[in-house]
């Protein structure tokens, strides 16, 4: 069979794959600030085995939208962070401030970097 035909295999099969998880919602202008204090914090504290790195995403058009955007070395390894916590800490982070996010996963599929 040809490479190119070859259907992905869903997450839930392969597991070794990255992942990236991102947290959104609308922040009140009231609070964005407290917002991104409360993100600064987290610097320097330990970090979730199979944890990557996190981005603090703030749309350009609309200041109260926030994204945090975390890779995960695996579906797997963010699978036993949800199950070793009661509230991710990001979803805590957002209803500090009084909003309910969204949550979306995806697979890292391609991955480009200065040296590409």
């Amino acid at each position: 069979m040809n490479k190119a035909h070859r259907k992905p295999i869903p997450a839930r099969w392969y597991t070794g794959m990255e992942v990236m998880i991102v947290v959104e919602a609308k922040v009140p202008h009231a609070r964005i600030k407290e917002f991104q204090a409360g993100y600064a914090s987290m610097r320097g504290k330990p970090r979730p085995l199979g944890w990557r790195q996190s981005l603090l995403l703030q749309d350009t058009e609309d200041p109260e939208l926030h994204r945090l955007s975390t890779t995960w070395e695996s579906q797997d390894a963010l699978d036993k962070y949800r199950r070793s916590t009661n509230v991710p800490v990001v979803i805590a982070l957002f209803r500090s401030v009084g909003v309910e996010p969204k949550i979306h996963v995806f697979q890292i599929q391609e991955r480009l970097a200065l040296a590409d």
